[in-house]
């Protein structure tokens, strides 16, 4: 089995609107927004017109401080499946006329970044923000990578980003796996303008370690699914940062980790419920040993990212959830003071247990008891919710990755 088949988951400027932009993120989020397609020359979506983007001024019309989201939506891996997906919006920037209202970094009022300046990126080539291939097989452009490139080039050729000292690279599910890709790609455009890079990739984090136990997949031969998954790669043209290029294949984050050389801040679930979400139709021996070794896995991952260092952050409860990290707790922290803690770091590695934090509840699989805001565990995936006084995070700072003993909210304590 390859790396890539266990891992691999399924401008024109219109206008530049001058003076203060009225402050949206807690209201209509199209509120000040300006559309901008790109050039009819530049990288294509997947129906074959002109990629684009919105954005729009922060707090006080500012322009200094950027956050940019990259829209998730998914892979596609097969010709018919990007097809279908090219006649709708999920691949057409013509048909994607509105920003949604549920991007949570530009909402939420506790978010660090709620004042920002906002660069909105639909999502319209169904490959990860990894493409760069206009011609194919196929006949249909995946350009992810290339998109996000002209973009960047277009914010600053235009001026937009005359001002700016610091962007975030956010995105959600593909775009969160967006943000891993490219995020080393970004720090070094920008580095040259002295302009801060950071990301936050939200539900993104897919391995090689993934194990096929889907009913409908798991008895199918490997050759089968091998060649699935090459064909949909060379219709890609996968973007690979010359420095991880050498690994070949470099395509899932613990495969891009070792090369990481830009801060981020991980927001996943110990089971994100896509990418492990079929382990809920057959409860056995197997389901369990293989929610485990998920478990088990993303900790390694993430002890790996504290070797590297303190500019690194992390939020994993044990829950069974996609995105939808926003109402959990690990002890007593939120994802929000987590999230906080890591932008205002000072780069003290004890400092950083306050935002490099995986809870213990499921190395017994058990949920969170804060999963879905209220005890909620939503699928009987797991061993139910857990005790509230048991909670701790993992100390990743200890050879043994013992645990560190947590206030608990008292909140949860009906759980």
């Amino acid at each position: 089995m390859t790396n890539i088949s266990k891992g691999l988951l399924t401008l024109q400027l219109v206008t530049i609107l001058a003076g203060t932009f009225p402050h949206a993120a807690l209201g209509d989020a199209n509120e000040g927004m300006t559309r901008v397609a790109l050039p009819s020359s530049g990288p294509k979506c997947l129906d074959g017109n002109p990629a684009g983007f919105f954005w729009r001024a922060g707090r006080n019309g500012a322009t200094d401080k950027w956050l940019i989201f990259l829209k998730g939506g998914g892979f596609c891996n097969s010709q018919k499946e990007c097809k279908s997906r090219s006649e709708t919006k999920s691949g057409s920037f013509v048909r994607t006329k509105s920003v949604p209202n549920n991007v949570a970094l530009m909402n939420d009022p506790e978010s660090p970044f709620i004042d920002f300046a906002y660069v909105y990126m639909p999502y319209c080539s169904g490959d990860n923000w990894m493409g760069t291939m206009e011609d194919n097989d196929w006949g249909l452009p995946r350009m992810g990578h290339s998109i996000l490139e002209a973009a960047v080039d277009e914010l600053i050729t235009s001026g937009i980003w005359a001002d700016a000292t610091e962007v975030i690279l956010n995105g959600n599910s593909a775009g969160g796996a967006g943000v891993i890709a490219n995020i080393d790609w970004i720090h070094d455009k920008l580095k040259p303008r002295n302009i801060k890079v950071s990301g936050v990739p939200i539900s993104g984090w897919s391995g090689t370690w993934r194990v096929d136990v889907n009913p409908s997949t798991k008895d199918q031969p490997q050759e089968e699914k091998d060649a699935v998954q090459m064909e949909a790669m060379a219709n890609t043209g996968v973007y690979v940062r010359p420095a991880c290029a050498a690994a070949d294949p470099c395509l899932m984050a613990d495969q891009i980790l070792p090369f990481l050389q830009t801060p981020i801040f991980v927001l996943h679930n110990r089971w994100d419920s896509i990418h492990s979400g079929w382990l809920m139709s057959e409860p056995s021996f197997e389901h369990d040993a293989i929610l485990l070794m998920y478990g088990e896995e993303l900790e390694a991952n993430m002890a790996s990212l504290v070797a590297h260092g303190p500019q690194h952050g992390f939020f994993i409860p044990s829950c069974f959830a996609h995105d939808g990290l926003y109402g959990e707790y690990i002890g007593s922290t939120s994802t929000m003071q987590a999230l906080n803690a890591w932008y205002h770091r000072s780069g003290n590695a004890e400092e950083a247990q306050q935002y490099q934090m995986m809870d213990t509840h499921g190395r017994d699989l058990k949920c969170s008891p804060s999963c879905g805001g209220n005890c909620n565990c939503k699928h009987a995936l797991c061993l139910g919710c857990d005790d509230p006084s048991n909670g701790a995070h993992i100390d990743f700072s200890s050879a043994g990755g013992g645990v560190i003993a947590e206030e608990t909210l008292t909140s949860f304590d009906d759980c």
